[in-house]
């Protein structure tokens, strides 16, 4: 009995709490890491589908080539007179093959509010793969942030404007005959550029839409322009940017909106958890079908 009396004396007041505190943070930490583990599921299944579609795309595009056929060679030095023949040209530089019937496009990739992520690099490869080619611009100087929020606070902190700038620094140097792409804050961007710019060859604006007068009278009635996003997005169809989408649709032309069940922003970011990828896989066949049929 004594040692029992002893044994109780130990488990103070002050140890008791300490163990509870210990308790607690310790369930706090189980926590976080089962947080943690879906999330790192939900990116291993997005990865897991951006590979199936680039494993659709790469068989789509090999019975595209199949069916025009083999490759019209063209070598720089026929132009003068050459009658060279195999695959390679006067010069000893392997040829590069021109399909028939195929449309190239130079396009400029803008990153939305997280940064330049992994599914928006992936997304410009997969255009990459499909035969464009596509520049993907940092306008965070090589930050990346894992919630929208810390983005956005970094992007407020610099300036909307400056980030805007960044993307017009981007494209100097570039021909004049790109078409912009933008995510999200990416659009602001992307939607000067194509407003302002002369020479676009067109628009794809993904999740967000402002109105045209921020960059001008009226959108340019030679580029072409397509928009997506969730019709309960409470960032795109809360905001507003839904009606300057259907703004733009009522007088431009050649305008496209589209608009997807559900109520994410970002779905179509295979890296992140908003990511949808039903409508994710319907937004890039959409994007592909726009770039081809861009002279």
């Amino acid at each position: 009995m004594g040692q029992i009396r002893d044994s109780q004396a130990e488990w103070t007041g002050e140890a008791i709490q300490r163990i509870a505190t210990e308790n607690t943070t310790f369930k706090q930490r189980v926590l976080q890491l089962t947080t943690d583990n879906c999330t790192l599921d939900e990116r291993l299944k997005a990865a897991r589908s951006d590979l199936r579609f680039r494993d659709r795309r790469v068989a789509v595009i090999e019975v595209r080539l199949t069916e025009q056929g083999p490759p019209a060679w063209s070598c720089p030095a026929e132009a003068r007179g050459c009658q060279c023949c195999g695959p390679y040209s006067c010069r000893g530089a392997t040829r590069a093959p021109q399909y028939e019937g195929s449309n190239m496009a130079e396009v400029l990739v803008f990153h939305h509010g997280h940064g330049l992520t992994a599914g928006v690099r992936s997304f410009a490869e997969q255009l990459r793969r499909a035969g464009h080619t596509v520049h993907a611009p940092d306008l965070y100087e090589g930050q990346v942030f894992d919630s929208l929020e810390e983005g956005a606070a970094y992007a407020e902190s610099v300036g909307f404007d400056t980030i805007t700038a960044r993307g017009a620094v981007a494209a100097e140097g570039m021909p004049a005959e790109l078409i912009y792409v933008g995510f999200s804050l990416g659009v602001l961007p992307a939607q000067k550029l194509a407003q302002t710019r002369p020479g676009a060859k067109g628009a794809l604006l993904l999740e967000a839409c402002v109105p045209v007068s921020e960059f001008g009278a009226a959108w340019p009635q030679d580029v072409p322009v397509q928009i997506h996003g969730m019709d309960a997005d409470p960032f795109f169809a809360g905001e507003g940017d839904a009606d300057a989408a259907r703004a733009v649709v009522e007088t431009v032309t050649d305008a496209e909106l589209f608009l997807y069940p559900g109520d994410r922003h970002l779905f179509t970011d295979s890296s992140l958890p908003s990511y949808d990828e039903q409508a994710a896989m319907q937004v890039n066949h959409r994007v592909l079908g726009f770039l081809d049929r861009i002279e």
